[in-house]
């Protein structure tokens, strides 16, 4: 081989392995386009000392591996930036679901949907108890809003949030508060803590809101995690309480 031929394939070679090194977590990345998201698997790899959100809903997800079914969310309010994301509550097969932008409107009940089962989900297996969702109004500030996925939600239904955190470190103790602002204050809701745990064990925080919370309200959820000899600040996530439509 010519020494110039030689030089050139080693510049495309180290070109790879740059590129690889800087996004090794696209290594596994196999999404496909359905016009109204991004579905598949997506492998982003793990980041130490972190606790991500994989779930803020208002209702169970329910379908059957057996059956091909059409998943709506719906949600309240929106913004410029809202994001719709799905992954598994403990990743196994790195399953994916990131909406593109759509038509939402602020101060209403909105839908995202078609999602049919049958383009990703049960192709790649991933059971419904195993499946969580976020819908982003602003992730960079921590807005969010519960996602209600199946019929819209009804406003005589009892709320009850679950909220799935999943810890990136062994040995993780999280200690979560739910508040609201009154007369210029924070007043405390709820509060517990959950822990220690596993490396990317789910932890489950059920948000029963009662009569005390006012329609409308604008809830504060705050996160604390404890690591084995570190405690990052706090991650702090907003969303409206709605109880759902009238008709």
């Amino acid at each position: 081989m010519p020494w110039s031929a030689r030089i050139g394939w080693v510049s495309t070679l180290l070109a790879t392995l740059a590129s690889s090194v800087a996004c090794p977590g696209l290594a596994h990345a196999e999404l496909t386009d359905f016009g109204n998201r991004l579905e598949g698997t997506l492998n982003r790899g793990f980041t130490e000392n972190e606790v991500e959100l994989v779930a803020f809903t208002g209702s169970p997800i329910n379908y059957s591996l057996n059956t091909p079914a059409n998943l709506e969310v719906w949600f309240f309010g929106s913004a410029a930036g809202v994001t719709i994301r799905a992954k598994e509550l403990s990743p196994r097969l790195f399953y994916s679901m990131e909406s593109k932008p759509g038509k939402w409107t602020d101060g209403v009940w909105n839908r995202f949907g078609p999602w049919p089962t049958k383009d990703k989900l049960i192709p790649v297996g991933v059971p419904a108890n195993n499946l969580g969702v976020v819908v982003w109004i602003d992730e960079s500030a921590g807005r969010v809003a519960p996602a209600f996925a199946g019929p819209p939600p009804s406003a005589a239904a009892p709320v009850r949030y679950t909220v799935v955190l999943r810890p990136r470190s062994p040995g993780t103790k999280l200690e979560f508060t739910l508040m609201y602002k009154k007369d210029g204050r924070l007043v405390k809701v709820l509060a517990g803590d959950l822990g220690k745990f596993d490396q990317d064990a789910p932890q489950r925080v059920d948000l029963l809101i009662d009569g005390g919370i006012r329609d409308g309200e604008l809830l504060q959820l705050v996160i604390q995690p404890t690591f084995l000899k570190t405690q990052p600040a706090p991650n702090v996530y907003t969303f409206v309480h709605k109880q759902g439509r009238s008709n």
